[in-house]
């Protein structure tokens, strides 16, 4: 019997020469491919039509005069091309619009939280729509409960209706006097302590002298001096409050609020630093009253006005100016650097000065006297808020960027490398405590870095969890999404609780802000966080969490926080979505696919073993995907995945 008649030669002609590369899927499960199409893995998991394989661009040395031939040919080539057809701009602009579409292999690696329109909700027909940008937790918190909903449309975004009203503003009386001395005394000594240790505004020492001089003389009281102590004196009552706001508009430290406003009618045209300082402390207040938009507003005007007078820069040596009030300036600029970055990625806005514009030193102690280092603080805290400030710049730009956007996971992958790093370099002294409370100032920093961990990875979070919901039935859900896809979303799960259990202290041992804007804000991001994870918990520990959060959240909101009040009603309705989804999702699936849904719960980490944000970004997966130099596969861009936002 001839060979190609038998089993044996039909073998041989039917055996398909093997792929240099694996399909995407097997690449990224990191397992043997067959080099079929479909390859063997992809027809046991019952994904033949996922079964592609990368085509990859390999490098290749060639010579530089052959290279430059190439060029030469293809630009006699486009003239050519040009005198056919005759217009004179057509070369042009087919090399703008060259550069300005991106690849279809961009497109697929974009967040998928960002859509191709901007987010507008429209409140009525008098005012204008209002923006949401796709950064802020509420929005996302929008998006999460879009994803729950069972038919589209039926998801709108809850505007924001807690806060002090313009009308509100103007109602109030502008009748606010000069305090007692000893009552100034202590409301200074409460604005400074707070502020100071976070940031930087005033020095400390000649502010006090600078009272008692004004008590002692009140024909000092100079309209800018008045205005700069109301607004401190606002600050010290608001911080000092540990009781339930009263009714009627009298928020704490309202009334100096409104009468330090009313003696800055207009921004001068040649500024100086005590008229920037104000700014700054009307912005901190404004986050009080749960007014984000002005804390903005007033952070983007002491900014542009320290651009005025080049606070940017350094001052040259031939000036003469004493170490203390060099040092004033630095970092008054760089607390306002914070304040723009900061600030910015809790409502999606741009950067107001790039970073290459920016030549000032850091701040240091290292030209102070031993008496004048008692007016700053310790650098090493501020320092390390301005790289943490300026990675969450890098947040906004990068990752919620929308246009052309650079890849996402590329992207992700980049803001966590400086994360990883901001932490390893992390001075001792700001570290958290290993054993005892930690300084409310040094868990407050801890905090802004979690959130940005967060910001970074929750759209892959919120990625893992469509996939589990839209496809319950396919088996389970780590053979459909890539192990680097889930090492993000559980670093976000982690990163979340650490956040919780930090605020939980916090509140334990009785440093929780009553009325400050970020405690909540920081409470309600990681609860979101933990909604997600709890609607596929077995065990109840997140969900347990989550309704720990809300108390909290409650508690400050029943005290007359502002934010808190609209962060619980976000929350309530996110805990409602919940519940509903899963009775209906009961109600509807069959047995064997409530079984099958046992390989999607497994796709979150649920342990309760303490785990901080650091070792989240430590752990091997996670440090073997910071590692890598190319990643080979592509994060979908659902854009279908949440209803059309334009005019929710």
């Amino acid at each position: 019997m001839d060979s190609g008649d038998s089993p044996a030669g039909t073998d041989n002609a039917a055996r398909i020469r093997r792929k240099t590369v694996a399909c995407r899927r097997c690449h990224a499960r990191k397992v043997k491919c067959s080099g079929r199409t479909p390859c063997d893995g992809c027809i046991t998991a019952l994904c033949e039509n996922d079964c592609v394989y990368l085509m990859r661009d390999r490098r290749v040395k060639v010579a530089e005069s052959y290279l430059q031939q190439v060029l030469a040919e293809n630009e006699q080539l486009k003239r050519r091309l040009a005198m056919t057809s005759n217009p004179s701009t057509q070369e042009t602009s087919s090399v703008v619009q060259a550069q300005q579409e991106p690849s279809a292999s961009e497109d697929n690696l974009s967040n998928p939280l960002m859509q191709e329109r901007a987010w507008f909700v429209v409140s009525d027909a008098e005012t204008p729509p209002i923006y949401i940008g796709e950064v802020a937790c509420t929005a996302f918190a929008t998006r999460f409960r879009q994803s729950l909903a069972l038919y589209p449309g039926s998801t709108h975004h809850i505007p924001r209706i807690h806060y002090v009203q313009d009308e509100d503003l103007l109602s109030v009386p502008n009748e606010a006097t000069w305090p007692t001395r000893s009552h100034a005394r202590l409301l200074l000594r409460v604005a400074l302590a707070n502020i100071n240790r976070g940031y930087y505004v005033v020095l400390p020492k000649p502010t006090m002298a600078k009272l008692e001089e004004m008590y002692q003389d009140p024909n000092l009281r100079d309209p800018l001096v008045t205005c700069k102590f109301f607004a401190l004196f606002a600050l010290g009552e608001v911080y000092s409050s540990r009781v339930k706001a009263p009714s009627g508009g009298n928020f704490p430290g309202l009334s100096y609020f409104i009468r330090a406003c009313s003696l800055i009618p207009m921004l001068p045209e040649r500024t100086n630093l005590e008229h920037i300082e104000i700014l700054i402390l009307l912005s901190f207040f404004s986050h009080n009253l749960n007014r984000r938009n002005s804390a903005y507003l007033w952070i983007g005007s002491a900014l542009r006005l320290a651009l005025t007078i080049g606070l940017h820069h350094n001052l040259p040596g031939s000036i003469a100016l004493d170490p203390v009030a060099r040092e004033h300036r630095v970092r008054i600029w760089w607390t306002i650097y914070i304040c723009d970055r900061m600030w910015g990625s809790k409502l999606g806005h741009p950067l107001m000065i790039p970073d290459t514009n920016i030549t000032v030193d850091l701040p240091s102690n290292s030209m102070l006297t031993e008496e004048a280092k008692a007016e700053f603080s310790d650098p090493a805290y501020i320092i390390a808020s301005i790289k943490l400030a300026r990675i969450a710049g890098e947040i906004v730009t990068s990752i919620y960027c929308r246009g052309h956007p650079p890849p996402f996971i590329q992207s992700v992958q980049r803001i966590l490398r400086s994360l990883n790093a901001w932490m390893a370099a992390l001075p001792e002294s700001v570290r958290l405590s290993k054993s005892g409370s930690s300084a409310r100032h040094v868990v407050s920093l801890h905090l802004s870095f979690n959130q940005c961990v967060i910001l970074a990875t929750r759209p892959v979070l919120l990625h893992v969890f469509t996939i589990s919901r839209i496809m319950p039935t396919h088996g389970a859900l780590a053979d459909n999404i890539a192990p680097v896809i889930s090492t993000l979303a559980e670093a976000c799960l982690r990163t979340a609780r650490h956040s919780n259990e930090l605020l939980t202290e916090v509140w334990i041992d009785g440093t929780l802000s009553t009325f400050g804007y970020f405690d909540a804000q920081y409470l309600f991001s990681s609860a979101v966080i933990l909604a997600i994870s709890s609607v596929t918990d077995v065990d109840g520990r997140d969900s347990d969490l989550v309704e720990a959060a809300a108390q909290l959240l409650q508690s400050m909101a029943n005290c007359g926080n502002l934010s808190a009040i609209e962060f619980c009603g976000h929350l309530d309705q996110v805990r409602a979505d919940i519940k509903h989804h899963c009775s209906a999702t009961t109600a509807t699936l069959t047995m064997p696919e409530l079984d099958s849904l046992g390989g999607a719960r497994s796709i979150f980490d649920n342990t309760t073993n303490r785990l901080t944000a650091e070792m989240a970004l430590l752990e091997p997966p996670m440090l073997d995907f910071l590692t890598q130099t190319e990643l080979y596969f592509d994060f979908p861009n659902p854009m279908d995945m949440f209803q059309n936002t334009m005019h929710l």
